[in-house]
């Protein structure tokens, strides 16, 4: 709650007009009255819901709703006006995975079983998207009903889904001892040491080999007659993790709360989403991948407390055990997978006349803040 105006991040009000008592927050005869605090308040709760709503790592301080002039007690109606575009605008980022990272604070993100397939994928992000802001622009600078409509519609907004997308590019995907030297983002996947990749042979030998490079985990099985064989099948596999683990980090401006210190997200959420594949190689034909893209979710579960890192710009971060990942990876994903596919994808047969190549790869993290509370909300 803003109290005072250095609690302001975004505006530099006039000190003498803040009070910690904007409109909502007061009662009686003194809430039908619009006063200066009300339009700075407004303002204020738009830039900050702004900068998590677009994930906003690189400008936090950036002025998302421009007013006249917050040091000036005159009220606009061209500063109301522009907070209700903000607010549509917000509103029309759409879902988390399309750039918009608020959601509505009862969403159901459901996953008791793997999500499978890009039509069920899409369904659930579907059910993300914030209620859409729908006042018409005001006609007064005194219409009251507008102020309360925009304070409540901030307030609800309260809950957001951060990603670490397309994992799989190593242009994204870094080592831990490279973090200080990373792309901001809300948030950020690392790989603590080398990574080790695994081969696993039909004939029961296998080969290792480690790289350095931060690899996105993955696991891929290969089932095929052995040659010249009309009955016996060949199974190889090959996997990538880092045997240091992973850390996910939390950039600043979604890690604690500046006027509290608290954890904005004290109990956060986490969800996987794979980047599988499936090749069919019929022999007499030339090998073709069914879809590149096939994407499957599961909920890794709910994190304990982070670390302080020694980071200014991700100053905490989850710690993961390379078992973590891989085993959801190799056990949860790779299963639904393989189960989606003998239903979906023509001619999939893992013990059938044809080889099948199937490939599963950590695509990206989604970390669900569950409901924060900003700054700037309306507690009283």
């Amino acid at each position: 709650m803003l109290t005072q105006a250095s609690d302001y991040l975004y505006y530099t009000p006039i000190a003498d007009g803040i009070h910690g008592q904007p409109m909502p927050v007061r009662t009686g005869a003194a809430k039908s009255v619009v006063k200066y605090e009300d339009i700075v308040y407004l303002a204020e709760m738009a830039a900050e819901r702004g900068v998590w709503c677009t994930g906003d790592a690189v400008n936090p301080r950036g002025l998302w709703t421009n007013l006249t002039n917050a040091a000036s007690p005159v009220l606009k109606r061209g500063d109301l006006a522009r907070i209700q575009d903000f607010a549509r605008y917000i509103w029309d980022r759409e879902y988390f995975s399309n750039g918009g990272w608020g959601i509505p604070a009862d969403w159901n993100a459901g996953l008791g079983a793997p999500i499978v397939g890009a039509a069920a994928y899409n369904a659930w992000i579907a059910t993300s998207a914030l209620p859409p802001y729908t006042g018409a622009n005001c006609s007064f600078v005194e219409s009251v009903g507008d102020y309360d409509e925009l304070f409540a519609y901030f307030d609800a907004i309260k809950r957001y889904v951060f990603q670490h997308d397309n994992l799989v590019s190593e242009f994204t995907f870094v080592q831990d001892a490279d973090i200080a030297n990373a792309l901001d983002q809300p948030i950020l996947l690392t790989q603590v040491g080398n990574a080790t990749i695994t081969y696993q042979y039909a004939d029961g030998s296998s080969q290792s080999m480690t790289t350095p490079d931060a690899v996105a985990p993955y696991f891929q099985m290969e089932y095929g007659r052995k040659t010249g064989s009309t009955s016996v099948y060949e199974t190889n596999t090959v996997s990538c993790a880092a045997q240091g683990g992973y850390k996910l980090y939390v950039h600043t401006p979604f890690a604690r709360n500046r006027l509290t210190n608290a954890l904005y997200a004290a109990s956060p959420v986490v969800y996987l989403r794979f980047r599988c594949g499936i090749m069919i190689n019929s022999y007499d034909d030339p090998d073709y991948y069914y879809d590149e893209t096939i994407p499957v979710v599961l909920r890794l579960g709910t994190l304990s407390s982070p670390t302080n890192s020694s980071f200014a710009r991700y100053p905490i971060y989850f710690a993961f055990t390379k078992d973590n990942i891989m085993m959801p990876l190799t056990q949860t994903a790779y299963n639904a997978l393989v189960d989606w596919a003998n239903t979906n994808v023509p001619d999939f047969d893992l013990q059938g006349t044809k080889r099948i190549d199937v490939y599963v790869t950590l695509d990206c993290v989604y970390y669900d803040t569950g409901v924060i509370a900003h700054c700037s909300n309306l507690q009283a």
